[in-house]
């Protein structure tokens, strides 16, 4: 007798059919709840059109960008008011027990992985993310009462900070993968500057409000972030867009698009019953693939240059008041120049530049700033060439690489994007860390650990070659082909 039991993708893509046929057949509600907000602000149709024109935007995308953009402020808002607060408890515990924490949160993101997979594999998108914010929610508040009630327990405080970065990287990877399932990738081109605009803007508040609350009312300060997590569970719940997407065809294939979706549905599934499913399915799909390898690259370029800033503004300030003085400048040019970029420029830069160009800009920045570091060493071009790096990752090549996500099928994106997010990230920040650190125990010169990371650059300058090539192959798969009369 033929075994009853269906396959987790085709429930799901039986279900997103059935699910998209209702869409189709009654009029959508978040765009009947935003018409009369828009006509409240002027003549039918008037503010919709100068949206549409300020920022390149389509006419359906202005609906679904509000909830998208919404959510990622009150997402990242969150992060800015915890990071804070639990970095302060990292630093503590005091400078040799750091590294002890990071490799307390590799090994504490080894053991969250294989828990997320399973939840993944037996809850719809919007369930999982509920689920999963109301518990890391909940495990802060407690780590919390623990460390108030037992504030001299160094084992408490050491919980607390590892925890940090579970705080620190999956309520971000999450909704960053919610927002690939909901969007297209042509819509995605359109919007993301704005999304990411929201992003920033609330990591900017977040880390205003984080020292004005936690001056007034210290540790408690902590339930602010998890009432914005619950709050962001509200909003995904509400915004309903996250559980259709188990169908969505994968753009690597090289078939129509319905053996796309069967061949990425039939990997998945293969990968699901694994142990390490997300491992599996960035090994089987050539684009997580390439991108891992970028996350990998850049993380070690990037954390490399931090800590020879780090270094040398060490040696150069005496007091932690003028390094802080200098810091903040940095970060306030940063900031201004990073929203606004965000907001007007990243889809018309997209629509001229391509992947080609956008893709090309930060490693031939790196190129050309360890260049000049190497040739001129000093603290000033090491500053200028950080905060370079975070204005092109911020306003530039994030939001592009965060296209590539979008269309990819739901079991794919959603436990291949958070391995990489979550625990590709912090392996190269580990490997960058110990290079630097046996590099200056054997003695060997700044500029020669430069020199690593020019060669470095030089690579990821190869793997955005390769992922603008799967871009736009990508691409012309996705748009309909032409019929020949």
């Amino acid at each position: 007798m033929r075994d009853a039991r269906v396959p987790l993708h085709e429930l799901r893509t039986s279900w997103s059919l059935s699910a998209a046929e209702t869409m189709r057949q009654q009029p959508s509600a978040s765009n009947c709840d935003l018409r009369p907000s828009l006509r409240a602000l002027g003549p039918d149709g008037a503010f919709q059109a100068g949206l549409r024109s300020a920022f390149n935007l389509d006419p359906s995308d202005v609906a679904p960008l509000r909830l998208s953009a919404i959510g990622g402020c009150a997402v990242i808002f969150a992060y800015g008011i915890a990071s804070p607060l639990l970095e302060v408890v990292a630093l503590s515990l005091g400078m040799d027990i750091l590294p002890f924490v990071t490799a307390g949160q590799t090994l504490l993101m080894f053991a969250v992985n294989p828990l997320y997979q399973y939840a993944q594999r037996r809850m719809l998108p919007t369930e999982l993310i509920g689920i999963a914010y109301r518990l890391m929610a909940g495990m802060l508040l407690a780590l919390e009462a623990l460390a108030t009630a037992w504030p001299h327990r160094r084992a408490v405080a050491y919980c607390l900070a590892v925890y940090g970065g579970i705080i620190a990287t999956y309520p971000p990877a999450l909704y960053n993968s919610f927002l690939a399932s909901v969007h297209t990738r042509p819509e995605a081109k359109r919007v993301y500057g704005i999304i990411f605009f929201g992003k920033q803007a609330g990591l900017v508040l977040g880390s205003v409000a984080a020292g004005l609350l936690f001056e007034r009312f210290g540790p408690p300060t902590i339930l602010v972030a998890c009432a914005t997590y619950e709050a962001t569970t509200h909003l995904v719940r509400h915004d309903g867009r996250g559980d259709d997407s188990g169908g969505r065809a994968d753009c690597d294939a090289p078939d129509d698009a319905s053996s796309a979706s069967e061949a990425s549905a039939a990997r998945a599934e293969a990968c699901c019953s694994s142990a390490f499913g997300g491992a599996c399915i960035i090994a089987r799909n050539i684009t997580l693939r390439w991108l891992a390898c970028y996350k990998f690259v850049s993380i070690m370029i990037y954390h490399g240059i931090w800590f020879e800033r780090s270094e040398l503004l060490t040696t150069a300030f005496v007091s932690d008041v003028e390094r802080v003085a200098t810091v903040a400048k940095l970060q306030l040019a940063y900031g201004c120049v990073t929203l606004p970029v965000q907001l007007l420029l990243f889809a018309r830069l997209m629509r001229t530049c391509g992947y080609r160009g956008l893709l090309a800009v930060m490693p031939w920045t790196m190129v050309t700033g360890l260049i000049a570091s190497i040739v001129h060493p000093g603290l000033e071009v090491l500053l200028v060439l950080d905060t370079l790096r975070k204005v092109i990752d911020y306003t530039i090549t994030k939001p592009a690489l965060d296209t590539l996500y979008c269309d990819l099928h739901s079991d794919t994106l959603w436990l291949g994007r958070p391995l990489i997010d979550t625990l590709v990230h912090r392996m190269a920040m580990l490997c960058a860390a110990a290079v630097f650190g046996l590099t200056r125990l054997v003695g060997v010169q700044p500029w020669q650990r430069q020199c690593y990371l020019l060669l470095l650059s030089l690579v990821l300058a190869a793997t955005s070659w390769r992922l603008t090539l799967l871009a736009g192959r990508s691409d012309r798969l996705s748009e309909p082909r032409k019929v020949l009369v």
